[in-house]
């Protein structure tokens, strides 16, 4: 999950600069480091800081999001929006899942939360259901505004739904909402990245260094590591290959995810659940079930490049990881012949 974080950085940083370069000439690869860079600084003054920031910028993204949905309610019917095939849902399904890797962030953060276990399911669940709605909204409008081909090809397909129903103007205002919604984003999956590095390496599985905490309570080493990570993947300068990468990454979480509550329903049935998934058909979760199922059909859509790219970052972290264990297992046997 942490690389998933890290990967979704470094593509969502790609498109605030895709977005900038209506307003700027500037290289797009300059322009998402440089946002990196400015957010690794937000991150840093800490979370009370940083989730005010959060909160302005989640409001005008949100409110954005509202106005594209709304606005493009009147041509809804002037594109068949059932005319697409299976395996065109399936497509879809696999690269908008993208989308959804906020939610993670949520408990990725709970350390920063009052009652984690009252407020994270309620806030999480609350998240999804409004998300979900927004979604459908803005993509059913989109669609009918400009349609299937048009949407696919542009670069910047919110603001050009907007362009086409208010005019160029609102169109670019557009644009400027998407920045500041791209840069909510960056802040949230840089801190949760460094955020979730910092807990595996107090766990004892990543090198000690990353689980240091400096500062306002930040683990800066973590941070930066996530950081630079980003920015060397945002040298790639492809959007759809890093989008497509965070998914397979994010697809073999989920993964494991429902695997596990699956086994953990059988190997722990009395271990101490603040949440629980509810549905069962014997000891037996549904919900995770049908969870695998879906991965498992909807990964098979993922782009082959998208996934060796994906699987050599697993294959790298878990170098990392074994690497820190020999280190330390030297040191133990070290200490004990001494």
């Amino acid at each position: 999950m942490a690389v998933a974080l890290v990967v979704a950085t470094a593509t969502v940083a790609l498109g605030f600069s895709q977005y900038l370069r209506e307003f700027l000439v500037i290289d797009r690869r300059l322009g998402a480091i440089a946002l990196v860079l400015v957010m690794v600084v937000v991150s840093y003054l800490g979370m009370e800081r940083a989730a005010w920031v959060v909160v302005g910028l989640g409001a005008v993204e949100v409110g954005s999001l509202v106005i594209v949905g709304l606005s493009g309610l009147g041509h809804v019917g002037d594109v068949d929006l059932t005319s697409g095939r299976l395996g065109g849902v399936l497509s879809g399904a696999a690269l908008v899942f993208f989308a959804f890797i906020g939610f993670d962030e949520v408990i990725t953060l709970s350390e920063e939360t009052r009652d984690p276990a009252r407020t994270i399911p309620r806030a999480l669940l609350l998240a999804l259901g409004i998300s979900t709605i927004l979604y459908v909204l803005v993509a059913v409008s989109a669609v009918s505004v400009l349609g299937v081909d048009a949407l696919a090809t542009s670069e910047r397909p919110l603001a050009d739904a907007m362009a086409d129903v208010w005019g160029s103007r609102v169109g670019h205002w557009m644009s400027a909402a998407a920045i500041v919604s791209t840069s909510s984003t960056v802040l949230l999956v840089v801190t949760a990245s460094s955020r979730m590095l910092y807990g595996v390496a107090v766990a004892g599985d990543l090198p000690g260094r990353l689980g240091i905490v400096r500062h306002r309570r930040v683990p800066l080493n973590a941070l930066l590591t996530s950081a630079f990570v980003a920015c060397v993947l945002i040298l790639f300068n492809d959007l759809s290959l890093l989008a497509a990468a965070t998914d397979v990454l994010v697809y073999v979480t989920f993964l494991f995810v429902n695997v596990v509550t699956i086994v953990l329903r059988r190997t722990e049935p009395n271990l101490d659940r603040p949440f629980r998934i509810r549905g069962s058909i014997g000891w037996v979760p549904v919900i995770p079930v049908l969870g695998l199922i879906v991965v498992i059909v909807v990964s098979g859509q993922l782009e082959f490049q998208a996934t060796l790219l994906a699987g050599a970052l697993i294959a790298l972290g878990a170098l990392v990881h074994w690497g820190h264990r020999f280190v330390e297992y030297r040191k133990v046997a070290h200490a004990q012949k001494s």
